[in-house]
């Protein structure tokens, strides 16, 4: 047996066959997690990634405890909403008990704090000022609103254990009343306070509760004593607000993002601010709202299976912030980028919308240029579609290489990556080596990455090293180190924690990199050195590896999660608007979408819907294939308008089948000349 077959296994990739030069199987010089052994997260903060792209410690951990809540918040509501179901009423409840006990809040139930901290993370990004009157009244309405949903959320408790009689069908009538007109008076507030971008967060918060209030109306309203018409009139609103509130939070949200590439009394960009926004912003507001639709039982009356596919960004892998900037003079600070650089950064950093892939393999090529030493100048990664892993294919190369480079991989297939460890050393320009000091023009090479993940199968963590020390086969050490990951917000501690082999909620999807000129070095003939900023990008664990359907739940699965679109015509992947939790496929005439679905154990059928809009009248088909025959019929879709509001996305019902035959695939494929986009498809079992 391989004696590193265990449950806390550390595999060192690429080392020397003579292994008595590794003393120490743990694979890099300085654990980050001994030093917390006597600390905490806000001290392992204050020591780990540079803090030069914030104004001020405070904000880099407002920043990461945003990030926190943002997902602790969705994981809390995708796991009630998938979880087990009332069979009286036949409807998910406890999701309101489930949101309060989440939100962190001191023995007095006041939330001031954690408001504050969402306030704060996203001003320091769009360099807004907030007198202090405007922050407390900000935070002083929400408290109230949570506040008034407590008492709600205690009298509708209180209700459910009493008798139900005549008296406490009015005490609770009364009380949801009051909670309602509450949400109606303050909500609106948010959207008038003149700093709509910074309290973007408290308002999906509120809007959230507000959603979720409604949605008891179409559960409880008839045991209320409501008339049917009353809880027509209570779902109506529901839906309306459900529309106002997504195009409120979308239109504020790129309001902000164009606020926040823009550096103050400057005609120059800010890339890592923009970034920075684009990610909070989608963990805090956007991923909040792409849940709305789920709380209408009566289209979702049963648990749902809920997945986020956008892919979100850490912060760029480089102690430098300008990239372009050649041969600096010691002290000069980033003042930052054209237009063009920007462009430049946002391209190679970023992907374009594409299919939701896997990863499965990165590759580092590793060169010592100058008779310096060895750093990674590009990067490539290999993955896979979803349900399609017999395929793999290879990206772009990010970077550059070199005649005489050394290509090292790592092989990430079938685990889950939750946190990247980079070191990190200076590169040399003018004969010149600098040392660290954050903020100012001086270059670092990335050595190499640890990759701590854990396996989705049988759960086992593991650590594998791309670039490892020539002497001693563990990570290459540097005079620092930088983390990328998604911090996790623990509710048994009620603190943000990093991520653990069980507890993270986002893995590693891609690598990319950007190699940029570092200047001439002197007496050397020919550019100068490169350097290579590396990023990370991040899907959300609520996707589904094998595009499972479940027996008692409604499956969501989202039109990216397929493996092919191009067969019968150009499909494409577009831009998601922002409330959709992903990007869209665009299918033009006769293109279509293939998904292979993971059989399910019973013959049970589903009714399969789509979620689409269209901006034109037309016919899709609907097909169930499997390599022993298929099943179709073709549907009419309605003309919806563009796919860049909520309103105009609308379902469509379909077939009826079930999909228990090895290889089973779904395929919607657009026979008319209209343009069909795609969000998502939804198998409610009959």
């Amino acid at each position: 047996m391989n004696s590193y077959q265990n449950k806390n296994e550390y595999e060192i990739l690429n080392a020397p066959s003579n292994n008595t030069n590794m003393p120490n199987r743990y694979p890099f010089a300085n654990d980050p997690n001994a030093m917390m052994k006597n600390g905490n997260y806000k001290d392992w903060l204050d020591i780990c990634n540079p803090e030069y792209r914030y104004s001020n410690p405070e904000a880099y951990r407002n920043t990461k405890a945003a990030m926190s809540f943002g997902v602790g918040l969705v994981s809390t509501i995708l796991g009630v909403l998938g979880g087990p179901i009332s069979v009286t009423l036949g409807a998910i409840i406890g999701v309101v008990t489930a949101v309060l006990e989440f939100i962190p809040a001191d023995e007095y139930d006041n939330t001031k704090e954690t408001w504050g901290v969402l306030i704060a993370a996203i001003k320091e990004l769009i360099y807004e000022e907030i007198k202090g009157e405007a922050m407390n009244a900000a935070k002083a309405k929400l408290d109230g609103l949570y506040k008034v949903m407590k008492n709600y959320d205690n009298k509708l408790n209180v209700w459910k254990n009493g008798d139900k009689s005549p008296v406490e069908q009015n005490e609770i009538q009364r009380v949801f009343a009051d909670t309602n007109n509450s949400f109606l008076l303050l909500i609106s507030q948010f959207q008038q306070l003149g700093h709509e971008v910074s309290f973007l967060p408290l308002f999906a918060v509120a809007a959230n509760f507000h959603l979720l209030l409604l949605r008891d109306v179409s559960i409880y309203g008839k045991e209320w004593g409501y008339t049917n018409n009353i809880i027509e009139g209570y779902h109506s609103d529901q839906l309306d607000m459900t529309q106002d509130y997504t195009n409120y939070a979308v239109d504020t949200y790129n309001k902000g993002l164009e606020e926040a590439k823009k550096i103050k009394n400057s005609d120059k960009l800010d890339w890592d601010f923009y970034n920075q926004y684009r990610r909070d912003m989608t963990l805090t507001v956007l991923d909040v709202i792409a849940l709305f639709p789920t709380y209408d039982v009566r289209k979702y009356p049963i648990s749902t299976k809920v997945e986020l596919t956008r892919e979100i960004y850490t912060d760029m892998i480089n102690y430098i912030n300008n990239p372009f900037m050649t041969n600096p003079v010691e002290g000069q600070r980033f003042a930052g980028y054209t237009v063009a650089q920007f462009n430049s950064i946002e391209n190679a950093l970023t992907r374009e919308p594409h299919l939701f892939t896997w990863l499965k393999e990165v590759t580092g090529y590793f060169y010592a240029q100058y008779g310096q030493q060895s750093f990674m100048t590009g990067i490539q990664n290999t993955s896979y579609r979803t349900n399609y892993e017999d395929y793999p294919f290879s990206g772009p190369l990010h970077g550059v290489r070199y005649a005489g480079d050394t290509a090292r991989s790592v092989d990430n297939n079938g685990k889950d990556v939750y946190s990247i460890y980079s070191t990190m050393f200076p590169l040399e320009t003018n004969n010149h080596v600098h040392e660290l000091r954050p903020g100012t023009a001086y270059y670092f090479g990335v050595k190499g990455h640890r990759h701590d993940a854990t396996d989705r199968r049988t759960g086992n963590s593991s650590q594998k090293i791309l670039g490892e020390d020539s002497k001693t086969g563990r990570i290459a050490t540097g005079p620092s180190y930088f983390i990328s990951e998604i911090p996790y917000y623990d509710k048994e501690t009620n603190e943000t924690i990093r991520p653990t082999p069980e507890k993270y909620n986002h893995r590693l999807s891609y690598i990319s990199a950007y190699a940029t000129d570092c200047g001439r070095i002197s007496g050397v003939r020919g550019d100068g050195c490169f350097r290579t900023p590396q990023m990370c990008a991040w899907t959300h664990v609520s996707a589904d590896p094998y595009n499972t359907i479940h027996p008692d739940k409604i499956t969501q699965i989202s039109a990216v999660k397929a493996f092919y679109i191009w067969d019968t015509g150009e499909g494409q992947v577009v831009s998601g608007p922002g409330f959709t939790g992903g990007d869209l496929v665009k299918l033009p005439y006769n293109a279509r979408l293939k998904i292979r679905l993971k059989p399910t154990s019973t013959s049970k059928k589903y009714r399969v819907r789509v979620r689409y809009a269209s901006m034109g009248a037309g016919t899709l088909r609907a097909e169930k294939w499997s390599p022993y025959g298929s099943v179709f019929s073709n549907f009419a879709y309605e003309y919806t308008g563009d796919s860049n509001k909520f309103n105009n996305f609308k379902y469509l019902e379909t077939l009826s089948e079930s999909f228990n035959i090895s290889g089973v695939e779904i395929i919607i494929q657009n026979l008319s000349s209209s343009q069909l986009i795609v969000d998502k498809l939804e198998f409610i079992p009959i």
